[in-house]
């Protein structure tokens, strides 16, 4: 039997930081998507139930062919190539919900 610290190390993990505005943002987007909705919501981990697609895959899991994307909201600092002052800008990245990819080879922890 396995202890409880060896089954959480073998769950994938995002690169989520902690805002709550992001979670915020993503658990309204997971509401409204047609794949997941309310219940998906509901339970929604961000630290790792929902990553981008390559992180995925650097993780040994796919994608589902037709999988649509949740859209989450990310600010991106930059410098301001006229100015040399830095800036803060608004991106989107697209993650997939766990319920969404399947293994393709096993990951061997340390």
């Amino acid at each position: 039997m396995k202890k409880v610290s060896e089954v959480l190390d073998e769950r994938p993990v995002s690169t989520y930081a902690g805002s709550k505005k992001t979670l915020e943002a993503v658990i309204e987007e997971i509401k409204q998507h047609p794949e997941l909705g309310p219940k998906y919501a509901k339970d929604f981990d961000p630290f790792h139930d929902a990553m981008t697609f390559g992180a995925w895959q650097r993780q040994g899991y796919q994608v589902s062919k037709g999988a649509r994307a949740i859209k989450s909201p990310i600010f991106v600092e930059i410098t301001d190539g006229e100015t040399g002052q830095p800036k803060t800008i608004r991106k989107t990245v697209n993650l997939f919900h766990r319920s969404q990819v399947t293994t393709i080879r096993p990951i061997k922890r340390k």
